[in-house]
């Protein structure tokens, strides 16, 4: 008594009934308190027991009463007040407390409260794997830019975080199997679709083949007589796609063409995959005539996209940048998922794996990662360009790294060499991101930024294979290409002879050279000029805007960079340098050269404002996307 009044005592439990007495009646005064105090003291204080003169049936009722209370309240009321999952586990602890008695049924409340926090907990690190945008930072030509928004979109970027243990990877598995499974089914819906159009575009072809065949024979007696396009039966289209990636298109089961593919890398494919298309053309590729000008009809045009669509490895990236663990199941889920993976010819790359425990714990649970190596880039010199058109790889870019495989190979071949150049397109068959190694397990990459760049470079050397792009893209752009492929994909009926307006231009355009860093124009400067690269390459450095980080970005040959600043009167973000080894020259358009061409030369005005204008769309479509994929994140 004395501890108490002096507040230095134990702490007496709370009074449970007194606490429903009072809530109920909507008591609050604190002589409710002083009450049952005093009548305590008093009960304490008598020399024989109270209760013995108090009849059983009232502590029955009231005991009855304070269960019917307290049970309403936490097992009835409480479904309101709580999560079905939760309100199921307040079920099974009462049944349990009811079967097992207070403790065990306390304990065994206190396990199932603790696996529901584990199975929550898990929920929430699978929700974090998000799909992110799967393009790199550099931008290309029309042509090359279209064929990466079609093969690109067999490329998916999966981004983890939190930490992957035995609760969330079989969820995480599932979620990958199902994308998986979706990009397959779209696969084959955008090649059935090409082929589709391939149809339609022929029977176009062929009723105006006929028609004009018809007002050539009302017209005129002498006049030749018209050429159909075939309606033959489907020829086959082999496509032979060995474990090396060593490509081979021909439509008529003959060897291919070189330049193409090798024999040899051919027969070490031991794997060929047949796709039914009507008989095609030959296939032509830069050094025989192709060059990208349009000259390609649009059924042949989507013959051959249904060929690269079709035969696209589905590619799924993996990036762990913010994965801060992972135990041994997950591990060995990850092993299971990436054999699963391969069964279905989808190829996983794991990228930003940044703790040593995590890799040590895949390979020792069967899943041994090949780390990817890339190689500089040896860019010839400006006179070698001015020669003849030089590869520089896929991409077609002047500068950087390119995809050199796990050895770090590649060299500078000039392409239409001959045999260099096809043992060149063999090693880079041989160290595709797109397949799983030779030797097992998967890719691995320091970044998902350059995992992206080497596939992008892998499907964009698929696409030469089918001759969907000209083989071997040269890392110039002149003027007569850029005006000629922009113009006769807007215009088809464009005349091929463009040296009238290509004159005109380049009467009135200007030059500039820059060597291996030096800068363009830098942050917060005026833009006074619209540039257009003609070879080599610049990088835009990374920077920020509106608090927000914009990563580098790569421009290469016949890239249009400084439009929006100058059209808008923007100052620059960005510090734009070059960042190719031999010199970059580009083709320079000032305000007072737009003013001579509308004065002189319009029609050559004209074509020039196409380019731009497509180049600024090509932009505005890239922005679009980021902002889908934005959205959807």
């Amino acid at each position: 008594m004395v501890t108490g009044a002096l507040g230095a005592g134990y702490t007496g439990s709370y009074i449970f009934s007194q606490t429903v007495f009072t809530m109920r009646q909507g008591v609050s005064s604190r002589g409710n308190g002083l009450a049952v105090a005093v009548v305590e003291l008093l009960v304490f204080a008598l020399p024989f027991s109270v209760v013995q003169y108090m009849p059983n049936f009232f502590f029955g009722a009231l005991l009855v009463w304070f269960g019917i209370e307290i049970s309403r309240d936490w097992l009835i009321l409480s479904y309101r007040k709580l999560s079905r999952a939760e309100y199921v586990l307040l079920w099974a602890t009462f049944v349990s407390i009811m079967n097992a008695g207070l403790e065990l049924g306390i304990a065994a409340g206190i396990v199932m409260a603790t696996l529901y926090f584990a199975y929550q907990y898990a929920q929430s690190q699978v929700s974090s794997l998000r799909q992110v945008a799967a393009r790199s930072g550099r931008t290309h030509m029309y042509d090359t830019s279209s064929t990466l928004d079609l093969l690109g979109r067999r490329m998916a970027v999966l981004r983890l975080a939190g930490y992957v243990f035995f609760g969330s990877s079989t969820g995480l598995s599932n979620q990958v199997l199902q994308l998986a499974a979706r990009m397959l089914q779209e696969r084959a819906e955008e090649s059935r679709q090409h082929e589709e159009w391939a149809l339609s575009a022929e029977q176009r072809d062929v009723k105006e083949a006929d028609l004009n065949g018809r007002s050539d024979l009302l017209g005129s007696a002498s006049g030749a007589a018209p050429v159909p396009v075939s309606t033959s039966a489907p020829a086959t289209l082999a496509v032979a796609a060995g474990p090396q990636l060593g490509f081979a298109i021909t439509a008529d089961g003959s060897s291919p063409a070189a330049g193409v593919g090798d024999a040899a890398a051919v027969e070490a494919g031991a794997q060929s995959h047949l796709l039914a298309a009507p008989q095609l053309p030959q296939i032509r590729t830069a050094s025989g005539g192709d060059s990208g000008d349009g000259g390609i009809s649009p059924a042949e045009r989507h013959w051959r996209a249904a060929a690269a669509i079709s035969h696209a490895p589905i590619v799924l990236i993996l990036d762990f940048g913010s994965v801060s663990g992972m135990d041994s199941t997950a591990a060995r889920t990850f092993a299971t998922l990436v054999s699963t993976l391969a069964s279905q010819n989808v190829n996983a790359i794991f990228t930003n794996l940044r703790r040593p425990d995590s890799r040590k714990l895949l390979e020792a649970n069967g899943l041994p990662l090949r780390p990817y190596v890339l190689s500089p880039v040896r860019v010839p010199s400006a006179a070698t360009i001015a020669e003849g058109p030089v590869g520089a790889g896929p991409h077609g870019s002047g500068g950087g790294e390119t995809c050199g495989g796990p050895n770090g190979t590649g060299s500078e071949v000039r392409m239409g060499s001959g045999k260099p150049q096809q043992l060149q397109q063999q090693q880079m068959a041989a160290d595709s991101p797109l397949l799983r190694p030779s030797s097992g397990g998967c890719w691995e990459f320091s970044s998902a930024a350059a995992a992206v760049r080497c596939c992008e470079d892998a499907y964009l050397a698929l696409a030469m294979a089918v001759g969907l792009l000209p083989a071997g893209p040269s890392q110039a752009a002149s003027l007569q290409q850029l005006l000629t492929r922009n113009l006769r994909e807007v215009f088809p009926s464009v005349p091929s002879d463009l040296g009238g307006l290509v004159g005109e231009l380049e009467g009135a355009l200007t030059r500039r050279q820059l060597q291996l860093g030096d800068a363009l124009y830098g942050a917060g400067a005026a833009v006074r000029e619209v540039y257009v690269i003609e070879f080599g390459a610049l990088v835009e450095e990374e920077h920020y805007e509106g608090g927000v980080r914009v990563g580098s970005r790569e421009h290469g040959a016949g890239v249009v960079v400084g439009a929006l600043e100058f059209f808008l009167g923007r100052p620059a973000p960005a510090t734009v340098r070059c960042s190719s080894a031999a010199a970059c020259q580009l083709l320079c358009i000032s305000r007072g050269t737009f003013a001579r061409l509308m004065a002189h030369h319009p029609r050559a005005l004209a074509a020039l404002q196409v380019l731009l204008m497509r180049s600024a769309c090509l932009d505005l479509a890239s922005a679009q996307e980021a902002a889908n994929h934005g959205a959807a994140a």
